[in-house]
């Protein structure tokens, strides 16, 4: 005996279908170094539920702890301890938004401002301030200007000034992150100066 599908019923039938599509499962997260830091289920991060935020959709720079301006410190006039970041570019026309620069040393920096790699590419390719963001052994995650997720046939392009030749080549690496406070997948290797990384690299 077929039962006819009222209204209600319907409903009801829509909601589970709704409900079932936006559950997911946990996944375990894990650090550079492969050490599981927890569980990551949808749109829970850290402490409880925040926004959704896309898988890939944050790159991380991180500083070499062995950059010669950061042991001893940068002594120059102008302090820029580690690698200095100038832009980064997805593709064609896409930059550096919403950054933040976490995990630095005690070194003294003018320039600390995470958000001087923010946008087009502005420095002359000297020791400046207000150009770029010094790394200072440390962290800086960013999102994309148009929130756009990295995929394996993209390309980033980042600019850190100092090239690969002189008294100080600083060098840095990166990775593709699911927030601005974790989840990441395996880093690229360390480089200097402006260097495109392949999207098919960092899966």
């Amino acid at each position: 005996m077929k039962w006819p599908m009222t209204t209600l019923g319907y409903r009801a039938l829509t909601v589970g279908l709704v409900l079932f599509s936006c559950s997911t499962e946990p996944r375990t997260r894990r650090d550079a170094s492969g050490s599981s830091y927890g569980e990551y289920s949808g749109c829970l991060d850290g402490s409880g539920p925040t926004p959704c935020v896309p898988e890939n959709s944050v790159i991380e720079i991180e500083d070499h702890p062995n950059n010669s301006t950061l042991a001893p410190c940068d002594t120059g006039t102008i302090k820029s301890p580690g690698a200095d970041i100038d832009s980064a570019e997805l593709n064609s026309g896409e930059y550096l938004t919403s950054c933040q620069l976490t995990g630095t040393t005690a070194c003294e920096s003018d320039s600390a401002s995470a958000s001087q790699a923010e946008g087009t590419p502005d420095a002359t390719g000297k020791e400046e301030t207000g150009t770029y963001t010094s790394l200072n052994g440390g962290l800086l995650r960013c999102r994309w200007s148009n929130g756009s997720v990295v995929t394996s046939s993209d390309n980033i392009t980042v600019i850190e000034i100092g090239g690969t030749s002189g008294t100080n080549v600083e060098q840095y690496r990166i990775r593709l992150c699911d927030a601005l406070a974790g989840g990441c997948q395996r880093n690229s290797a360390y480089a200097s100066g402006e260097v495109s990384f392949s999207g098919s690299d960092l899966f």
